[in-house]
């Protein structure tokens, strides 16, 4: 089974949610654009929490949070572990939040979150992962830190918005300007790996678990708005 240094893999584990506690202000305008947004969560929580801890190949274990670091994170709903592949070949830290106000979610982007903490951005990548569900938008992301750059990190981010999916909430601007926009509840996912043995890089890493972990995360928030809207007309009858 493949090894790697402990102070490495510790940046690795709360990477996905170090990166949430940044700022970007300037999105929160676009957040406004939406005209209708609900006032209460679709999705219960501790929902995320039954995602199941075996994803395919990989194997996971909770990594519970502080207090604190729950609430810099603007969510109403998260799940925060850490998944091993049962053969030793990678090792990647997963952040899920959920919030019913864009407004919290849409600001906490890597791309401005890991500069603010230390780490140099060297590149971003859009891609397609191949998900059973269809082609599902992403962007991955590589930072380095320490003197020599010895440290490299891939985050790799997406979005489920009302059933929907987008790699950055820049994609958001053409449909948040229509006068029907809406936003009933938002899904940040957020993988993160380090370096881990030989046989896989992080770019892969977080790939190959984007693919396992899609559709459970997928059916878990369609079941849940499901559940959630049922509930409602059970109520308003």
């Amino acid at each position: 089974m493949g090894k790697i240094h402990a102070d490495n893999w510790s940046v690795a584990a709360v990477a996905a949610v170090a990166i949430l506690a940044g700022s970007g202000l300037g999105f929160r305008s676009l957040a406004r654009l939406y005209q209708r947004q609900v006032t209460a969560p679709l999705i219960a929580p501790g929902t995320f929490l039954t995602l199941p801890l075996e994803l395919g190949r990989w194997q996971g274990a909770d990594v519970p949070l502080k207090e604190a670091v729950v609430r810099a994170t603007d969510t109403q709903d998260h799940v925060n572990r850490s998944y091993q592949r049962s053969d030793g070949a990678g090792m990647v830290s997963l952040f899920i939040g959920y919030s019913f106000r864009p407004r919290d979610l849409f600001p906490h982007r890597p791309e401005v979150c890991y500069p603010g903490a230390g780490w140099s951005h060297k590149d971003t990548t859009r891609r397609r992962v191949a998900v059973p569900f269809g082609d599902m938008p992403v962007q991955i992301h590589e930072f380095r830190k320490g003197m020599l750059a010895d440290q490299r990190i891939a985050v790799l981010n997406y979005y489920v918005i009302d059933g929907s999916y987008f790699a950055n909430v820049e994609d958001l601007r053409d449909r948040a300007w229509k006068p029907s926009a809406q936003a009933r509840y938002v899904v940040q996912v957020q993988i993160a790996a380090v370096p881990y043995g030989q046989e896989m890089t992080p770019e892969e890493m977080v790939v190959d678990f984007a693919r396992a972990s899609a559709q459970p995360i997928h059916d878990l928030v369609a079941t849940a708005v499901r559940n959630a809207e049922a509930a409602k007309g059970d109520v308003a009858q």
